[in-house]
């Protein structure tokens, strides 16, 4: 790779992250205007956030073998063009409910694409430790700038009568500048080769990681971790306007959220370094589920704050539980393990997504769905705090 290839990889990187965050984290303020545009209710409109979930889930399990056949750089190119036709096929008009969830499944698929296509070209930057331990901690923080405009970008767009579809255009415009920027990445001649011959992960070595507990339990955690946070960042904002917050204040309330879980995860960095992580975890996941029982029981007032809280208190679970999954297997398979964490999550937020929108399209209260959450964010809490306290030799972090 050149060095004008290498030095304009990160920032192409920062940007397809951003994009990501963009259009997937602004599901929860999509989803009310969504049912008020096509007429559909809460359990029609949770498709829009678990289909795609679903369809991440089986492309991670096909990622797996033939992404590393194909190339990262065309596993890039391949999720953008993907992204790009299914936000060009969002404008039109007008478009029944069943083509708007096909095109938003192309979407996610194509996000989770150019995702993990992007992650493996930084990957094989030869830089020191450090240096790329920074680079991922900036591409996240690009990550979260997304997630943060996102639901201000909706409203904004909602308010000038362009609707909440225009989100996709300007995300389509966005992947047209990266599919020109990535263009001199689909050669394999252009990406770095690695710096030793790692076999590919066969059936036995993906079946002894099936058969470890270990795999099973974080993986496992890491599924209701989503459903926890995706019970927030999907569903927090028609659960406020149902109890009469104005569509800012909903916004806002979902933007703070969003703030907090990117300052806990950049301050995880350094306390992670100061205390221990086993009760650390335990006790944050304990004040995530102190936050989502008051404000499901609360009021406006109370919920408007409390929820948002609770991003602060998630923001280190996720990456610390997958960090420690990853470290307890070897490199010849780490693909597989990555896979089940990635499937094991997708899959998570696709069940959880359609039983919130169930529970509270037959109860006619998102309160339910929000109750739902909250009780796996207890199962969450008890699960870690079990760890804190007996330490099973197996289940311990570093």
């Amino acid at each position: 790779m050149s060095a004008s290839r290498t030095a304009a990889l990160p920032a192409l990187a920062c940007l397809a992250y951003a994009l990501a965050a963009l259009v997937s984290d602004a599901i929860g303020s999509i989803i009310p205007l969504a049912m008020a545009d096509l007429g559909i209710g809460v359990q029609a409109a949770g498709a829009l956030q678990y289909l795609p979930a679903a369809a991440t889930a089986g492309m991670a399990l096909l990622a797996i073998a033939g992404a590393d056949r194909l190339g990262a750089g065309r596993t890039t190119l391949g999720g953008l063009l993907l992204f790009v036709a299914g936000a060009a096929g969002m404008q039109g008009h007008p478009l029944p409910v069943g083509a708007v969830m096909a095109l938003m499944v192309v979407c996610g698929v194509g996000i989770s694409l150019f995702k993990l296509g992007t992650l493996a070209l930084l990957g094989r930057l030869h830089w020191p430790p450090r240096r790329h331990g920074s680079l991922m901690n900036a591409v996240e923080g690009c990550y979260a700038l997304g997630s943060i405009a996102a639901p201000w970008l909706v409203t904004a767009l909602a308010a000038a009568g362009w609707g909440w579809r225009a989100l996709y255009l300007v995300g389509g415009s966005v992947g047209m500048v990266l599919l020109l920027g990535f263009l001199p990445y689909r050669e394999r001649s252009s990406v770095p080769p690695l710096p030793a011959v790692v076999p590919a992960a066969d059936a036995a070595q993906v079946a002894s990681v099936l058969r470890q507990p270990v795999a099973w339990w974080f993986a496992g955690l890491l599924g209701v971790y989503v459903v926890v946070e995706l019970t927030v960042c999907v569903w927090m904002p028609s659960y406020l306007l149902g109890l009469g917050a104005t569509p800012a204040a909903a916004a806002w309330a979902l933007t703070l959220f969003f703030a907090l879980r990117a300052a806990g995860r950049f301050a995880g960095i350094a306390v992670l370094r100061r205390w221990r992580w086993p009760p650390l975890l335990a006790g944050c996941a304990v004040l995530a589920l102190a936050s989502l029982l008051a404000g499901s029981l609360g009021g406006l007032q109370l919920a408007l704050w409390v929820l948002p809280a609770s991003g602060l208190f998630l923001a280190v679970l996720y990456p610390t539980l997958n960090s420690h999954l990853l470290s307890r297997f070897p490199a010849t398979r780490q693909a597989s393990v990555a896979g089940l964490a990635t499937f094991c999550s997708a899959t998570g937020a696709a069940l959880g997504s359609w039983t919130i929108a169930t529970a509270s399209d037959a109860s006619g209260d998102l309160r339910s769905g929000l109750l739902i959450g909250t009780l796996l964010a207890a199962v969450l809490a008890a699960a870690l705090s079990w760890q804190a306290w007996r330490r099973p030799p197996s289940l311990q972090l570093p």
